[in-house]
């Protein structure tokens, strides 16, 4: 105790004598006034912020790197992360800046197909994006909900910059300008007729996250026959009997003015398109012709070869199914002379207790003779006991 302590200290065994309240009191005046010499209590009061060195994986995720035009990193890249699939899942995250990114809370069932693509801090393309399947990723930040400054104090620095003329934002002197309406033609926008349908970027705003494969796949009465699109002619019923060119009329498709397949839309997300003009005339149309053409105009800048864009497949999680159990409930079922050869006949994860403690369940058995049930109960109570009884019986 004297080598940890500055001074002398008289009869040391009393502090040490016993754990009464009086003695604990007394040494702990004595840890106060003479201090500890081994610790700077400065360094343990000013630490510094949690940061784990590993990434927590809280669910589902994607993470990689993106590499610029130059060969080197793009620090905040914005990348997006698209299924292939009905369910449209997809995810948003802006990287690093050594251009490490990290798309996590998705939520995703089976193997799943997805289109990640990427653009620098100021919307170019760039050079790669590729997928870590291992680590090292980027480090969890803890997040403030609140911004560094208060909403009362960035409104009246507002306002003081607005009598100046100017806004500082981020360190940048931002001008505001009087409004004003832009009147011209879209050289690029295609001439609507009386047979088709335009849609512009307004009517495709909330199709961005989907890609354009999934969008024009999953229109409403068209049918994906291998990788063809084909439409209904309308007016006309459908006998299985006869040959199904007769009803169904094939879909043409065309990027930027030229032909493309149905492939080609994989590299491409709603976001990137201009217009999309459904020209459709099925009643005229003569089998073989193309009667329903989807004319797709990319918006300027989007490139026909998308380095950008990242094909990755991953394994999800399996979606629970129901135990099954047959029911031979009918008298046809019960003559079936195909033979009842299951090992296990019931399983229950989820079986519930009646408030008096007890609970009766029902299962039909198989053809075996001589049969040997063997019966595993467990559980586990309310106030948390893990219980288990097993029983073989003949």
């Amino acid at each position: 105790m004297t080598s940890d302590i500055r001074g002398y200290v008289r009869n040391p065994g009393y502090y040490f004598r016993d754990e009464s309240p009086a003695t604990r009191h007394h040494r702990d005046l004595l840890m106060r006034t003479r201090g500890w010499r081994r610790f700077d209590f400065a360094k343990i009061a000013d630490t510094a912020a949690f940061r784990p060195e590993r990434f927590c994986e809280h669910g589902q995720f994607i993470a990689g790197h993106v590499t610029g035009m130059m060969g080197k990193d793009a620090p905040l890249a914005r990348v997006t992360a698209v299924a292939l699939n009905r369910e449209n899942v997809f995810g948003t995250a802006v990287a690093d800046e050594r251009g490490n990114f990290l798309i996590d809370g998705l939520d995703f069932r089976d193997t799943t197909l997805f289109m990640v693509t990427a653009k620098t801090r100021r919307g170019k393309p760039v050079q790669a994006v590729a997928i870590e399947e291992s680590y090292p990723r980027p480090a969890f930040l803890r997040k403030n909900p609140f911004e560094p400054e208060t909403e009362k104090n960035a409104m009246n620095r507002y306002l003081e910059n607005t009598k100046k003329g100017l806004l500082d934002l981020n360190g940048e002197k931002v001008y505001e300008l009087p409004g004003a309406v832009v009147r011209a033609v879209d050289p690029r926008k295609p001439k609507a007729n009386s047979y088709g349908t335009l849609y512009d970027t307004t009517a495709l705003a909330k199709y961005k996250p989907m890609s354009l494969y999934n969008y024009i796949v999953f229109l409403p009465s068209v049918v994906r026959v291998g990788g063809d699109l084909f439409v209904k002619r309308k007016g006309l019923p459908i006998p299985q009997e006869l040959a199904f060119d007769m009803f169904y009329a094939p879909v043409s498709l065309s990027l930027n003015g030229k032909g493309c397949a149905l492939s080609d839309l994989t590299d491409y997300t709603v976001d990137d398109v201009l217009y999309i003009n459904h020209i459709h005339k099925t009643e005229t149309a003569m089998i073989g012709e193309y009667p329903y053409h989807i004319e797709i105009i990319l918006k300027e800048g989007v490139s026909a070869i998308r380095s950008e864009i990242k094909m990755y497949r991953t394994i999800g999680y399996a979606e629970s199914v129901e135990f099954y159990s047959p029911i031979y409930d009918t008298p046809e079922k019960i003559a079936d002379e195909k033979p009842d050869i299951r090992t296990t006949l019931y399983w229950n994860p989820y079986l519930q207790i009646g408030p008096d403690g007890t609970a009766q369940i029902e299962f039909y058995s198989n053809d075996h003779k001589n049969q040997q049930y063997d019966i595993a109960i467990e559980g586990i109570t309310p106030d948390g006991k893990v219980c288990k009884y097993q029983i073989i019986n003949k």
